[in-house]
């Protein structure tokens, strides 16, 4: 019982702290260019034709919502002029717009994420899906986020997903990336059609997805530099009898400054406005010191 409620600890730590908001300072650059290759919004029926959800130019810029959908087995590859190399932590973060379906369950239409140097050889983050593939997950299904590892798309719009180059084992720890590219998991648990992780199990996402919209929905990349977040899962276990209890609902006013920040449980990290409200649960307050990219825990509060 015990090493089954670790591994389920694990997996939530893994996936709660694997994500960053669009407006957090470590991101320091976005995707130069993109191309995108379109797939078929159902690879089994190709004569509905390609998925043609937005245009290229949704996919450019910082997050914003306004995605280009994919299609099955489409791919959206990403040039970086300055190149991006393998720093400390996670170095890029990928937006895509899941669903947040509640429980821990999203509707998610996941990619894989490869980079290379020269835009010619690519190397894959490892990935790994622990969905059941007994039946498939139909075109508006939703799959539970801590059954999925190494894939993007499962966080809800303008959060992304990160990664760390340090993962590809293929990679130089000096080399620098130039290219970041997203390749549409097909999600069927037909052997012949469906996409297969690092382990080599077949992976069940929503599918078919036959509409213009099909397939990964990506909204941009970004490059990532020197990303913590002060509040791990031991901060979490330390400071549960020193929270201060506020009620929801509550305007953190009190906090209200150009340097702090709150941090919910699911590792979203936000500045704090003149609107920003306690929600239910713990919540840290943190400070961030631009001079030296140091973030410190200043409060921590329970919304009761």
């Amino acid at each position: 019982m015990m090493l089954r409620l670790t591994v389920w600890m694990t997996l939530i730590a893994q996936w709660v702290w694997s994500q960053v908001s669009y407006t957090d300072p470590a991101i320091i650059l976005w995707g130069d260019s993109v191309q995108i290759i379109r797939g078929y919004q159902d690879l089994a029926d190709s004569m509905l034709g390609l998925a043609g959800y937005g245009v290229v130019s949704d996919a450019l810029g910082e997050a914003d919502g306004n995605v280009v959908s994919l299609g099955d087995g489409g791919e959206a590859t990403y040039f970086f002029a300055s190149g991006i190399p393998n720093g400390n932590g996670p170095d890029v973060a990928i937006f895509e717009n899941a669903l947040d379906m509640g429980g821990g369950q999203f509707f998610a239409e996941l990619a894989f994420v490869e980079v290379s140097t020269d835009g010619i050889e690519y190397h894959r983050f490892p990935c790994q899906s622990l969905t059941q593939t007994n039946g498939q997950i139909n075109g508006f299904g939703g799959i539970m986020a801590y059954d999925i590892q190494g894939f993007a798309g499962i966080h809800p719009t303008q959060t992304g997903t990160l990664f760390d180059l340090e993962q590809i084992d293929a990679l130089n720890p000096l080399d620098t990336v130039y290219y970041v590219r997203c390749v549409d998991v097909i999600g069927s648990v037909d052997p012949s059609l469906g996409s297969y992780d690092s382990q080599g199990n077949l992976i069940n996402d929503p599918y078919p997805t036959p509409f213009a919209s099909s397939g990964f929905d990506i909204d941009a990349v970004a490059y990532v530099k020197d990303y913590s977040v002060p509040t791990a899962i031991e901060t979490i276990a330390n400071f549960p009898n020193s929270a201060m209890l506020i009620n929801t609902g509550q305007l953190l006013t009190h906090y209200f400054n150009d340097k702090l920040w709150v941090v919910d449980t699911q590792g979203m990290r936000t500045p704090i406005t003149s609107l920003t409200e306690v929600i239910k649960g713990y919540q840290w307050i943190v400070e961030y010191n631009q001079s030296n990219n140091q973030w410190t825990v200043v409060e921590v509060i329970l919304g009761v």
